[in-house]
């Protein structure tokens, strides 16, 4: 899908993190939000999203903070 990114959400166990979005490179983002819909685990998105200017602080330490603009469900094919 153009300008979107392939991504993985993820339950991450640790505590105060919640669900975590991994990139292909395993690289992993903190959403600012997600919608309820896509709190599952091992569930393929596409997604478009911002690094903040400024990085904030977050109880969760696993993921950069991300401003998530939109996502989508990716089907496997």
């Amino acid at each position: 899908m153009d300008g979107f990114t392939k991504a993985t959400v993820i339950k991450y166990e640790v505590e105060n993190c919640g669900y975590l979005i991994r990139l292909e490179n395993e690289q992993l983002l903190a959403p600012d939000s997600l919608p309820k819909d896509f709190e599952k685990n091992n569930y393929d998105v596409w997604i478009k999203f911002q690094y903040p200017k400024k990085q904030q602080t977050s109880t969760c330490m696993a993921g950069k903070n991300i401003k998530l603009i939109e996502i989508a469900i990716r089907k496997k094919s």
